[in-house]
């Protein structure tokens, strides 16, 4: 019936499981849940994940090297039995006692993707993981009526239900091992015209990195954006905003001289960021000038 797949990296994926598992003895249907480690380096972690899997006779796939989200993800879903697989990540918890029972009950529509999206404690955490916290709040904590109005744009790949025929064919495509591919992956859904259900059935982020790891993943995935943009694999209709911002900069041109705006800046931008009171619009002036500044050095 369903598949749960589990990327697994530092992570102690015990409460997530046992969570699943609760919740699977009032499902009438056949659920497996598959986990994988992508190469984690604490050790202790890593055994109290294989020794509690294994005493559940769950299935445990262990890259020998770090192969990154995306392959770890395929390899996930090539082990998959079931036609519809629903990826959680490791760091999620389900808000809802019905979070597997509601998903199984649009498991036979006609529809090739349900989003049930993201939630964020709303107990402030320290100074060292706020950024992450104001982000998951302001940007991925979104209502389920805005995010019909932009139905593709609003994904993230921690807990959606997708057919395994689906995500194969678009998962299989992205052979680099870059990190942020959600905002493509949701691009590719688009030009595909998959069709897209939002419901109300989130998922509670609970690992939060802190803010120089934060910072740091941001770059790395505007990185991955201006790759793909570079390679031409965005279509014309896409809804990636920072792509969609930096192309009105080209065509007026004013790459180069936001280029130079946010060398001046910058050091102020991630004083704000790394701080007490971050800004998400610094954070927005950041990931631009950090792609125009790709940019401006390939076309030295």
């Amino acid at each position: 019936m369903l598949s749960i797949l589990i990327p697994i990296h530092n992570y102690n994926v015990v409460t997530l499981v046992k969570e699943l598992l609760q919740q699977a003895k009032g499902i009438d249907g056949t659920i497996e849940i598959i986990c994988c480690d992508d190469c984690s380096t604490d050790t202790q972690l890593k055994t109290e994940n294989i020794n509690y899997l294994a005493s559940q006779q769950i299935k445990l796939l262990e890259n020998k090297t770090n192969i990154g989200r995306t392959k770890t993800r395929q390899l996930l879903a090539n082990n998959a039995t079931y036609n519809w697989i629903l990826f959680l990540d490791v760091d999620v918890i389900p808000v809802l006692n019905s979070f597997l029972s509601t998903y199984i009950s649009y498991i036979n529509i006609k529809h090739d993707c349900i989003y049930g999206g993201l939630k964020y404690q709303e107990e402030q955490p320290g100074k060292e993981h706020l950024l992450r916290w104001v982000y998951g709040h302001q940007r991925e904590d979104i209502a389920l009526q805005k995010r019909k109005t932009t139905p593709y744009k609003s994904i993230a790949s921690g807990n959606i239900l997708i057919k395994k025929k689906l995500f194969l064919k678009i998962n299989q495509n992205l052979t680099q091992n870059w990190y942020g591919f959600d905002n493509f992956f949701s691009a590719q859904l688009k030009e595909l015209n998959s069709t897209i259900i939002h419901i109300n059935n989130k998922v509670y982020h609970i690992g939060l990195e802190d803010n120089i790891d934060f910072l740091h993943k941001q770059e790395l995935a505007t990185y991955t954006v201006f790759k793909l943009y570079q390679n031409n694999d965005f279509s014309n209709n896409h809804d990636n905003g920072l792509l969609k911002t930096f192309l009105k900069l080209k065509k007026f041109k004013l790459v180069h001289l936001y280029t130079l705006f946010y060398k001046c800046i910058k050091s102020t931008l991630k004083r704000n960021l790394l701080g007490s009171s971050p800004k998400l619009y610094y954070l927005d002036l950041y990931r631009l000038g950090y792609f125009c500044a790709l940019n401006t050095h390939k076309d030295a």
